[in-house]
């Protein structure tokens, strides 16, 4: 039979064993498998005349609430593909916001800049056609319009459609302009994603994009890559490790975010991701194929991202205010601030759900001067800031309820009982070695002296016998 210290001793060892095998082993294995059962699908003047760099000053901010709905098109367990379109509905919030979508504003006469990167691409003798139609209508640099008509109504060009049935191109749908005119209440085109059925690691990785599997835009077949997420689902077990990889039709692009440190959001602890700094430098190997120029030195500075072969029109893509873009850009709209201009996205990292994602992006336009426009005949060439945008996208309070208790509060218990299991069973082996090593000591000085007292027992006892006899 065991000892008492042989007991405790044998407790901590199977305590221990217990721990690890349980905790380290059958949990994670365990935690996988529900994650697998739970992620998946189932059924001014002196602009114009070059005199000066447009100044800015910021209005707002105008609060739109983005009401986003998934409508599911097919779900293929055979090809474990599922299916999707997105439609988004936008709402004025002006509870929320500073002005009024009636508010008066001052914008670049976007249509305008946008027939000039056109017609810089014609025949020269159908550029000086256009030039007589263009003079027709002194189109001015600027316009004078309101918040709503800018961004969602759109604004009638009658100088777009003239110049669109002359060139027979279609520079602007319906020749209106508007920045959101085409996302309010509209579908998307629609996506094929991995279903997570048999791999739920792959779940929510974009397989193709309007059928096609890669994009047809950039000149590498690097930048043309399709990959990650739609950025709202990511794969469950993240890491700080980890690379989220997502895609972005609205960029015509692949992008990724890394770890930038721990974060808690609604009483969940996540990691908090965001977009690396070398996003936007063209210089970097991996970016200058979203240059579309074989002369590089006429891409764009580090900090800005042209979208011209990807809309059309030369727009180009930057962090709000040029955060970590070339200093050349600061004076246009300066003063960036990583916490207010940074993109952000926290993940819970078990079930790879963003808690909150905060994409900053600002959008602006590149003007250039034209020899075929007059109003563009002596602008300095530059990058003209429209606006920039902070959405923000949470979700609803039930939902981080029902993610706390069947998610992080469970995680939780049993990190706790893994450790205290983990502590319990060491200190049950140390204190039966202890009580062991003690009861040896002891047994060691009593068993001597009692061996010693039989010796000279036994020695008396022979010595009597002879004496005897």
């Amino acid at each position: 039979m065991y000892s008492s210290s042989g007991r405790i001793f044998l407790v901590g060892i199977v305590l221990l064993v217990s721990t690890i095998t349980i905790f380290w082993f059958l949990v994670p294995i365990a935690t996988h498998w529900k994650m697998s059962q739970l992620l998946r699908f189932e059924e001014g003047e002196d602009v114009a005349s070059g005199k000066s760099l447009p100044k800015f000053v910021e209005i707002g901010p105008y609060v739109y609430e983005k009401t986003r709905k998934t409508i599911p098109l097919r779900l293929d367990p055979e090809e474990d593909t599922f299916t999707y379109q997105t439609k988004f509905i936008f709402q004025f919030r002006p509870d929320l916001s500073n002005g009024s979508e009636w508010d008066k504003i001052t914008i670049l006469n976007v249509p305008l800049v946008a027939i000039a990167d056109k017609l810089k691409q014609m025949p020269r003798p159908i550029q000086i056609i256009a030039q007589e139609y263009i003079d027709l209508f002194e189109a001015p640099l600027f316009l004078h319009t309101n918040v709503k008509s800018a961004l969602f109504d759109g604004i009638h060009s009658d100088i777009v459609e003239s110049i669109s049935n002359l060139l027979g191109v279609e520079i602007m749908r319906n020749n209106t302009f508007g920045y959101f005119t085409e996302k309010n209440g509209t579908t998307s085109l629609p996506y094929v994603v991995n279903a997570g059925l048999r791999d739920f690691t792959k779940l929510g990785s974009v397989i193709s994009f309007n059928g096609q599997t890669s994009l047809d835009v950039w000149p590498d077949k690097r930048c043309n890559a399709i990959s990650g997420s739609d950025g709202v689902l990511y794969s469950p077990f993240v890491t700080r490790e980890s690379i989220l990889r997502g895609f972005n039709p609205d960029i015509c692009r692949s992008w990724s975010l890394d770890y930038k440190g721990d974060e808690e959001y609604e009483g969940i602890s996540g990691y908090r991701f965001g977009i690396p700094k070398n996003f936007y430098d063209v210089s970097a190997p991996e970016n200058e194929c979203f240059c579309e120029h074989e002369d590089k030195s006429k891409c764009l500075k580090n900090g800005a991202l042209s979208l011209t072969p990807c809309l059309g029109a030369p727009m180009v893509y930057s962090n709000p205010h040029f955060l970590y873009g070339h200093p050349n850009y600061g004076q246009l709209a300066g003063n960036p601030n990583p916490e207010r201009d940074d993109t952000v996205v926290i993940i819970e990292p078990t079930t790879g759900i963003v808690l909150m994602g905060s994409l900053r992006m600002q959008l602006n336009l590149e003007i250039k001067k034209s020899k075929v426009i007059k109003g563009l005949g002596k602008v300095k060439d530059t990058l003209f800031p429209l606006f920039w945008v902070n959405e923000v996208a949470t979700h609803l309070p039930k939902a981080y309820e029902n993610l706390r208790w069947r998610v992080a509060i469970p995680l939780t218990l049993v990190e706790i009982a893994k450790w205290a299991s983990l502590v319990a069973s060491v200190c049950a082996i140390i204190v039966g070695v202890i009580i062991f090593f003690t009861r040896e000591k002891h047994r060691d000085w009593y068993g001597y002296r009692y061996t010693f007292g039989e010796e000279m027992l036994f020695k008396n006892v022979i010595s009597v016998h002879k004496f005897d006899t």
